[in-house]
């Protein structure tokens, strides 16, 4: 069972990353999750090459670690 925890508001988030750098993927981890799983479902049309640019952003690594 999941604990319900209660996320800050939009600005709160943008004020916590801007003063104490705290990135919004940390606040919203869940959302996060959801957002990569979405897109990486989505990229399975797309052609190989743009899949890898795709994936690298998404995840945050670097193209060469896909292949």
């Amino acid at each position: 069972m999941r604990a319900v925890v209660s996320l800050p508001p939009l600005e709160t988030a943008l004020l916590l990353r801007d003063r104490m750098g705290i990135r919004l993927s940390e606040l919203y981890v869940d959302l996060y999750q959801d957002l990569q799983i979405q897109a990486l479902k989505r990229s399975e049309i797309l052609p190989v090459v743009l899949r890898r640019g795709l994936l690298g952003r998404i995840l945050g690594k670097d193209e060469d670690e896909h292949t």
